[in-house]
């Protein structure tokens, strides 16, 4: 993790798998969209406005979204369908693209679609990193110290809070949590349903 400018981007966060995957499950890929918003939610909580910074994140979004929808029939409105053919061109110098073989009506639906699981991933940004204010806090001050993190340092700082809690606690709460303490974990522990719902 890094704010030092690369190119055109201001700064990066690098994450690195930990096996080597050939797919990835609906679940999976609604995280990874709600970590690239992640940049855009903590503009607007920490600084209360935005900026072009998040331009990048929010494509690479949206495109995954898309994906979903189009490519992977992931959308329960739209069903387990694809739209649109591959048209690879790329000895003509253009990149791979999609030939639109749908309606103006499922075009609609699929830009209803895209918005509502858009705004379901934004959401979920929005509350975890709200429950977790301090830690966002608390990375963004290291970075501005040292400009680089590195994974065992970021998960030092991420284990950090949780020490702190665990001292915190009575000597015959160490090894099991307060009925309390549970219903608190449930309620950072936010995932989507199998099938997200709609509001």
């Amino acid at each position: 993790m890094s704010i030092i400018p690369r190119g055109r981007a201001g700064g990066y966060t690098l994450s690195l798998p930990k096996e080597d995957r050939y797919y990835l499950t609906r679940s999976e890929l609604f995280d990874r969209v709600t970590q690239l918003l992640g940049g855009r939610v903590a503009e607007e909580l920490a600084l209360e406005e935005i900026s072009t910074g998040a331009q990048n994140d929010l494509e690479r979004a949206t495109n995954v979204i898309r994906k979903m929808i189009t490519e992977y029939g992931m959308s329960e409105e739209l069903g387990p369908l694809t739209f649109g053919h591959k048209k690879e061109e790329v000895f003509l110098g253009r990149d791979i693209a999609r030939d639109r073989n749908y309606s103006e009506e499922v075009a609609s639906a699929i830009d209803r679609e895209v918005r509502h699981f858009v705004d379901l991933c934004y959401n979920k940004a929005v509350t975890l990193l709200t429950e977790n204010r301090d830690r966002l806090d608390k990375v963004a001050a290291a970075l501005l110290e040292k400009e680089t993190l590195e994974a065992d340092e970021f998960k030092q700082l991420m284990d950090s809070d949780s020490n702190a809690e665990a001292t915190d606690r009575p000597e015959n709460d160490e090894k099991k949590d307060s009925p309390k303490q549970l219903s608190r974990m449930a309620e950072l522990r936010i995932s989507f349903p199998t099938a997200p719902q709609r509001a």
